[in-house]
């Protein structure tokens, strides 16, 4: 056997992966002997992540490794890690490892975050209600999120306006540094002066505009300017075109209500126009008096699947998708590869119906606790630190729900789990 492993060995720099594995296979069919079995497994696992393919790692040896081999497991593959954050992929491995054993106080952390950072904002925008109280997160909250940065494969910071907030470069730095991948949303009106910090990183950016010709735009987004946003947008369509920009991505977000819902092909065309990669449209769900009506949806909704025909017509490189709890569009929806859900809900791999108790943390401006899902649910509880909340009794009582299915309130209405 031991011949058989270090001739796998050799074969995995030689040939590759897939021969490796292949030859690794082949030797469990020929060995009835446990701890032979265990061996070649934990060999399995280590060639699984140095492929980066965490969950296939987990799923070869999770099943008879406990607390401690896995412990001892994560001690011994740093040869084997081909990225420059090795706790990041340690904290993956871990977190995959409690999920399949369906564990509800978790020694990971979470591997994505969503955070608040302040309401402060340049503009005005008719249906939004957050600036009505000043709110800036925490010094103390901040330097929670920079120490634990290091296990987050996703930090998501919303406003207010984020360029407003005065450590916003902190953030940014530190992203960089430990190689997590930063989504932020911005009106664009200040992305041009503030473009050059995102240069070499992993980034996501998300531009709200939800009007698309001058006077459209500047009745609902008040103060702002039509033409400086374009100007702006254009920086980011032409920075992202080189290659110190290649790792960004560009979301376009459209809020439909009475004032604009027969603009969802103008937003289309924008979208095109600037080069984003996605195009999200969302119903608005609050300042009910700018909210469409049921005819006005529906024509809005017409506007978008013919987007989506387009799409999938004229093969632009473009995805468009929606919340289905805000716009239904899954009923006699014919392209469906072209509608996308929301993107933090992922895959619910290793055998729970979400993951998302298991692996994200969001802080709201009030400070509350909750998860970045498809729940409209903004609380679970308040915040105190990221390892307290982490496994709360409150957090502990969602995962106990998910697992059994005893969902509780928050969790009833939701698609993925019914």
């Amino acid at each position: 056997m031991y011949k058989t492993i270090e001739k796998s060995k050799q074969l995995l720099k030689s040939c590759g992966p897939d021969v490796a594995l292949s030859s690794l296979y082949s030797l469990l069919k020929k060995t009835s002997d446990s701890n032979e079995k265990e061996r070649i497994y934990i060999y399995i696992a280590k060639i699984y992540v140095s492929q980066k393919k965490y969950i296939e790692a987990i799923e070869a040896i999770g099943y008879f490794f406990d607390d401690s081999k896995i412990a001892v497991f994560l001690d011994n593959i740093d040869k084997y890690i081909n990225e420059n954050n090795k706790d990041r992929v340690k904290n993956i491995l871990l977190n995959n490892f409690e999920i399949l054993k369906k564990k509800t106080v978790l020694k990971s952390k979470p591997s994505s975050m969503l955070a608040v950072l302040t309401n402060k904002c340049n503009l005005r925008c008719i249906m939004c209600k957050s600036i009505r109280e000043n709110y800036t997160i925490s010094d103390e909250t901040l330097d929670d999120i920079i120490k634990n940065m290091k296990y987050f494969e996703y930090l998501a910071c919303l406003g207010g306006e984020v360029f407003l907030y005065d450590k916003f470069n902190v953030i940014v730095e530190n992203a960089k540094k430990f190689d997590t991948e930063l989504s932020i949303s911005t009106n664009g009106l200040l992305l041009g002066k503030n473009m050059s910090m995102f240069e070499n990183m992993q980034a996501s950016i998300g531009v709200s505009v939800d009007g698309f010709d001058k006077e459209t735009y500047e009745k609902i987004r008040m103060k702002g300017n039509f033409d400086v946003l374009n100007e702006n947008l254009e920086i980011l369509k032409q920075s992202t075109q080189k290659e110190s920009f290649k790792q960004i991505k560009t979301l376009l977000r459209m809020v439909i209500m009475k004032n604009n819902y027969k603009q969802v092909m103008k937003a289309f065309d924008f979208a095109l126009k600037y080069n984003f990669k996605a195009l999200n449209f969302l119903r608005l769900n609050s300042a009910f008096e700018y909210s469409p009506n049921a005819k006005e949806l529906k024509y809005a909704i017409d506007q978008i699947r013919q987007c989506m025909d387009i799409v999938e017509k004229e093969k632009y490189n473009i995805q468009i998708f929606t919340d289905t709890n805000d716009l239904n569009l899954n009923a006699g929806q014919k392209n469906q590869k072209t509608l996308y859900n929301n993107a933090s809900t992922g895959s619910n791999e290793l055998y729970v119906k979400c993951n998302i108790p298991w692996k994200n943390l969001s802080i709201s401006m009030k400070n509350d606790v909750y998860f970045d899902c498809r729940c409209d649910c903004k609380h679970i509880e308040k915040f105190e630190t990221i390892e307290k909340s982490w496994n709360s009794l409150a957090i502990q009582k969602i995962r106990k729900a998910i697992i059994y299915g005893n969902y509780v309130k928050i969790c009833k209405d939701c698609s993925v789990l019914y």
